[in-house]
């Protein structure tokens, strides 16, 4: 959480840009400046609470409208996966753009991915993504349809695929 107070300070500073002819000089608003920062230091918890509350809500909604893994092959936490499985098949519950995806999340970096031996790709009207792997024995394999960064599974009409992690 950084620079929560940026929103209301450009508020304050487009104030001073429309009335900038009461104020002699830029210093002279600096006391203006240090009020804000004074009465925004006072209500510093409920300033956090309600930015908490309100991505809370946005990440609700974003996983109420974002689209949904319906099926997976392997089965998502499936521990009895032999080496002999050559593509990982993930079906969702409506159409997904052809765009870049990938199969990673920086919270498992360190860990084993599955390698993947060609591209992915789409079938039955881009609800069905495939994508071919090589498993070794043994191995959990930690990953996620989109990270933070990453958010290339998107679908047409919705928000962007959640970043859930499998295994």
């Amino acid at each position: 959480m950084n620079f929560i107070w940026i929103k209301e300070l450009a508020q304050l500073f487009s104030d001073y840009e429309a009335n900038h002819s009461s104020y002699l000089r830029f210093d002279s608003f600096m006391s203006t400046i240090a009020k804000f920062y004074s009465e925004y230091a006072k209500n510093i918890d409920e300033q956090i609470e309600k930015i908490n509350a309100e991505k809370a809500q946005k990440i609700k909604e974003w996983k109420e409208k974002s689209p949904k893994v319906v099926r997976m092959i392997p089965p998502n936490g499936s521990k009895e996966v032999g080496p002999n499985l050559r593509e990982f098949v993930i079906t969702f519950d409506r159409s997904m753009k052809e765009t870049f995806c990938t199969i990673v999340h920086p919270d498992t970096i360190g860990h084993p991915h599955p390698e993947v031996i060609g591209e992915y790709k789409w079938d039955n009207n881009n609800r069905v993504i495939r994508f071919p792997v090589r498993l070794k024995p043994n191995t959990v394999y930690p990953f996620s349809l989109n990270t933070y960064q990453e958010d290339g599974m998107k679908a047409f009409h919705s928000p962007n695929l959640y970043h859930t992690k499998y295994t």
